[in-house]
């Protein structure tokens, strides 16, 4: 529940208050240091692997794309090596101060997280489908690729709070379609007000339901 509470924050300038937001929560009911740090660094490390991870794969997949062929390779590197030395990484007791990860809890919430990106991939790839019925877009696991691999550019671009800009172009750049680039772009970012509608949703609701006092009891 820490994190609906929090979502509203997401959508302050700066991008980062939803995490300060749960931070100062975790700290309030007891959760130390080391561990809040555990978990951003897991947060943080699994959200950049595993869209760099699949996307690259999906549109080397689907484009007919040689792995190595535009940078490609070093990105898929990259987040394979980020995937197996996360679980090493993660036990060093400067992080976390000797509390061990074990790796069934490495794995579980690695399958957590790839099930969010399914869901969230899902979700993309049906509105895209829906705003631009008729006008061309390329196949589904090709748009579930563009999504996936543009949201991680997005992700690692620091000057751009929550990739807003960047992945939107990278996502026009690399969706072959019949609409103009301009118009791509305005539709792709309709999709953050999808997410904005959906985050919003599901706050009103969980906080109607009077949950959001149970953490902190």
């Amino acid at each position: 529940m820490i994190h609906v509470r929090y979502l509203p924050a997401k959508y302050i300038p700066g991008g980062i208050w939803h995490t300060v937001g749960r931070i100062a929560e975790f700290r309030s009911i007891g959760i130390d240091p080391k561990s809040i740090a555990v978990f951003l660094f897991l947060e943080n490390l699994f959200a950049v692997v595993i869209t760099f991870l699949f996307g690259s794969l999906l549109l080397c997949l689907q484009k007919g794309w040689m792995l190595w062929e535009g940078g490609v390779l070093l990105v898929f590197v990259l987040a394979s090596v980020g995937l197996f030395v996360g679980f090493p990484a993660v036990n060093l007791r400067r992080l976390s101060g000797g509390k061990r990860v074990s790796f069934f809890q490495y794995l579980l919430m690695l399958c957590v997280v790839i099930l969010f990106w399914l869901l969230a991939t899902i979700a993309f790839v049906l509105y895209v489908g829906a705003m631009s019925n008729g006008l061309g877009v390329p196949p589904a696991v090709e748009t579930a690729g563009i999504y996936l691999f543009s949201w991680g550019v997005g992700y690692v671009s620091l000057f751009a709070p929550q990739g807003v800009g960047v992945f939107e172009t990278v996502v026009s750049m690399l969706l072959d379609s019949d609409i103009s680039i301009t118009a791509l772009m305005v539709v792709v970012a309709g999709f953050r007000v999808v997410v904005l509608v959906a985050d919003m949703t599901v706050y009103s609701i969980v906080k109607l339901s009077g949950y959001m006092g149970i953490v902190g009891r």
